[in-house]
């Protein structure tokens, strides 16, 4: 416990959870804030509302739920939680809690759940993906330029972190499970903290693969973390389609890989009791962030349980 508390473990409530239950929290339920940051977290669609304002264009959520039949009951997030209107309301709510941290995502990156209707769904995530590391490094360089120092604040990124174990005790599974990682967490990280994408997913992906000029990885460079932010929700078992017969899955099929949850009808882990689509799942902190760097500071944002299959939303 306290190797993880060393860590800075940041336990994460949803802002709909604080609203229902805040009389019920308080920061002093727990560790002291040394060694334990106490804090929020929302996602910009399910809270903001204000969807037309403040010059603001239209994301792929307000697009799609306009469309008639695309939402089973109609709704969609023009309001939300008013978050747009309401922001001091809930600065206030979070400091009556006595929190000291607070994560928002301000988007959200959909996984590869089947080709969609148009465009490539086999190109455009990596163009996507590239476009996303640039636009970190720009916020990165104009907090450290323009608000660090005053504010005295910390600036990182918060990916979410997939593990994989081999299906089988083979050496082609232990790449398969080498490959896999390299497309998840180290798909952002190589990037911004080596300048490039691992090799692995430059030898399968090929041009598919966006390139960095010399003056994207200098800036790259220069804007380096703080701190990386895992989000770890499941495991899964790792089975090579290389040099094995297998139907390769939307999620990890550019990286050769079929994963599973069971091996020999066993789940990877213990089944969620209130869902047959979950499991827990013991999770011991790796180097599956990256091996390559071991200075910045790493802090477990969100760690639920193991999902059973892949869910479209």
């Amino acid at each position: 416990m306290a190797r993880e508390a060393a860590l800075w473990l940041l336990l994460l409530l949803s802002a709909h959870l604080l609203l229902r239950r805040a009389s019920a929290i308080h920061r002093g339920q727990f560790p002291p804030p040394t060694s334990f940051l106490f804090g929020t977290s929302t996602a910009a669609y399910q809270i903001e509302g204000g969807y037309l304002e403040g010059k603001k264009g239209l994301s792929n959520w307000d697009v799609y739920t306009h469309k008639q039949g695309t939402i089973e009951d109609g709704s969609n997030g023009d309001i939300a939680a008013d978050h747009y209107h309401r922001y001091m309301e809930d600065i206030e709510l979070m400091h009556s809690l006595g929190v000291n941290s607070y994560r928002f995502p301000p988007g959200h990156c959909s996984e590869p759940f089947g080709n969609c209707a148009f465009g490539n769904s086999s190109i455009e995530p990596y163009i996507a993906g590239h476009n996303m590391i640039l636009s970190h490094a720009n916020v990165v360089s104009i907090y450290r330029n323009n608000y660090q120092e005053r504010q005295g604040g910390y600036i990182g990124i918060a990916v979410s972190a997939r593990w994989y174990e081999p299906l089988r005790n083979t050496t082609i599974d232990q790449l398969a499970v080498e490959r896999a990682i390299s497309f998840n967490v180290p798909w952002f990280l190589d990037p911004i903290i080596l300048g490039d994408y691992p090799a692995e997913m430059r030898k399968i992906l090929g041009p598919t693969l966006p390139e960095f000029t010399l003056k994207q990885k200098k800036k790259l460079h220069a804007t380096k973390l703080d701190f990386i932010g895992l989000n770890h929700y499941s495991t899964w078992y790792a089975k090579d389609c290389i040099f094995s017969p297998c139907e390769m899955d939307p999620m990890d099929g550019d990286a050769r890989v079929l994963s599973l949850v069971e091996r020999d009808g066993v789940p990877i882990g213990k089944e969620e009791h209130h869902s047959s689509m979950m499991f827990h799942m013991g999770w011991k902190r790796r180097s599956c962030i990256t091996n390559k760097d071991t200075t910045t500071p790493q802090h477990i944002l969100q760690k639920t349980v193991m999902l059973k299959q892949a869910i479209a939303a």
